[in-house]
Protein backbone atom coordinates (compact mmCIF):
# COMPACT_ATOMS: atom_id res chain seq x y z
CA UNK A 1 0.00 0.00 0.00
CA UNK A 2 1.25 3.36 -0.81
CA UNK A 3 2.21 6.49 1.79
CA UNK A 4 -0.78 8.34 -0.10
CA UNK A 5 -3.40 5.56 0.84
CA UNK A 6 -2.11 4.99 3.95
CA UNK A 7 -2.28 8.85 4.82
CA UNK A 8 -5.79 9.44 3.12
CA UNK A 9 -7.14 5.90 4.97
CA UNK A 10 -5.46 7.79 8.61
CA UNK A 11 -7.46 11.24 7.69
CA UNK A 12 -10.60 9.46 7.02
CA UNK A 13 -10.68 6.88 10.14
CA UNK A 14 -9.66 10.15 12.20
CA UNK A 15 -13.36 11.25 11.18
CA UNK A 16 -15.10 8.25 11.53
CA UNK A 17 -18.46 8.92 12.43
CA UNK A 18 -19.00 11.45 9.55
CA UNK A 19 -19.43 11.74 5.63
CA UNK A 20 -15.90 12.06 4.80
CA UNK A 21 -14.01 12.03 1.32
CA UNK A 22 -10.34 12.75 1.25
CA UNK A 23 -7.98 13.35 -1.52
CA UNK A 24 -4.57 14.11 -2.80
CA UNK A 25 -4.61 17.52 -4.00
CA UNK A 26 -0.73 18.08 -4.30
CA UNK A 27 3.07 16.31 -3.29
CA UNK A 28 5.40 18.77 -3.46
CA UNK A 29 9.31 16.47 -3.61
CA UNK A 30 11.78 18.72 -1.68
CA UNK A 31 15.57 16.38 -2.26
CA UNK A 32 17.56 19.65 -1.01
CA UNK A 33 15.87 19.50 2.82
CA UNK A 34 14.77 15.63 2.35
CA UNK A 35 10.73 16.90 3.63
CA UNK A 36 8.04 15.89 1.21
CA UNK A 37 4.97 18.09 1.15
CA UNK A 38 1.27 16.80 0.37
CA UNK A 39 -1.51 18.69 0.76
CA UNK A 40 -4.75 16.83 0.75
CA UNK A 41 -8.34 18.01 0.70
CA UNK A 42 -11.31 16.35 3.44
CA UNK A 43 -14.70 17.23 2.68
CA UNK A 44 -17.28 16.77 5.08
CA UNK A 45 -20.95 16.88 3.80
CA UNK A 46 -23.42 17.06 6.85
CA UNK A 47 -27.28 16.47 4.79
CA UNK A 48 -29.28 18.22 2.51
CA UNK A 49 -28.79 22.04 1.74
CA UNK A 50 -31.29 23.87 2.99
CA UNK A 51 -31.52 21.57 6.21
CA UNK A 52 -31.37 23.41 9.37
CA UNK A 53 -29.77 20.02 11.31
CA UNK A 54 -27.14 19.77 8.63
CA UNK A 55 -26.85 23.31 9.04
CA UNK A 56 -26.04 23.33 13.17
CA UNK A 57 -23.67 20.38 12.70
CA UNK A 58 -21.54 22.53 9.79
CA UNK A 59 -21.13 25.47 12.14
CA UNK A 60 -19.98 22.86 14.63
CA UNK A 61 -17.50 21.22 12.62
CA UNK A 62 -16.28 24.53 11.59
CA UNK A 63 -15.75 25.66 15.10
CA UNK A 64 -11.84 25.97 15.92
CA UNK A 65 -12.95 22.43 18.27
CA UNK A 66 -14.46 20.69 15.10
CA UNK A 67 -12.78 18.87 12.24
CA UNK A 68 -9.26 20.64 12.85
CA UNK A 69 -8.94 19.80 16.16
CA UNK A 70 -10.04 16.11 15.41
CA UNK A 71 -7.52 16.20 12.25
CA UNK A 72 -4.29 17.76 14.29
CA UNK A 73 -4.86 15.66 17.69
CA UNK A 74 -2.39 12.98 16.48
CA UNK A 75 -0.64 15.18 13.94
CA UNK A 76 1.50 12.30 13.17
CA UNK A 77 -1.21 10.19 12.12
CA UNK A 78 0.60 7.19 14.08
CA UNK A 79 3.67 7.85 12.93
CA UNK A 80 2.57 7.84 8.88
CA UNK A 81 3.67 11.60 8.81
CA UNK A 82 6.36 13.58 10.32
CA UNK A 83 3.79 16.55 10.58
CA UNK A 84 0.36 17.32 10.10
CA UNK A 85 -1.43 21.28 9.63
CA UNK A 86 -5.34 22.24 9.18
CA UNK A 87 -4.36 25.18 6.92
CA UNK A 88 -7.86 26.54 5.36
CA UNK A 89 -11.64 25.45 5.87
CA UNK A 90 -13.92 26.51 2.76
CA UNK A 91 -16.64 27.62 4.79
CA UNK A 92 -19.92 26.57 3.93
CA UNK A 93 -20.37 24.63 0.59
CA UNK A 94 -22.88 23.41 -1.33
CA UNK A 95 -22.08 19.94 -3.14
CA UNK A 96 -23.68 17.96 -5.74
CA UNK A 97 -23.98 14.47 -4.51
CA UNK A 98 -27.23 13.49 -6.31
CA UNK A 99 -29.32 15.93 -4.47
CA UNK A 100 -27.63 19.25 -2.94
CA UNK A 101 -25.72 18.25 -0.15
CA UNK A 102 -24.00 20.72 2.52
CA UNK A 103 -20.55 20.59 3.64
CA UNK A 104 -17.34 21.98 3.70
CA UNK A 105 -14.05 21.27 2.70
CA UNK A 106 -10.13 21.23 4.70
CA UNK A 107 -6.95 21.63 3.46
CA UNK A 108 -4.23 19.36 5.26
CA UNK A 109 -0.58 20.08 5.19
CA UNK A 110 1.47 16.69 5.60
CA UNK A 111 5.50 16.70 5.82
CA UNK A 112 7.26 13.41 5.34
CA UNK A 113 10.81 12.63 5.77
Amino acid sequence: MSATTEVRRALTAALDSLDVEVRPAAITYAEAHGLTTARYEVTVLTGPAGDSGAEDQLDDLIAPGGVKAQLEHDRTLSGLVADLNVTKCTGWQVYQRGEQMLGAMWTVETQTL
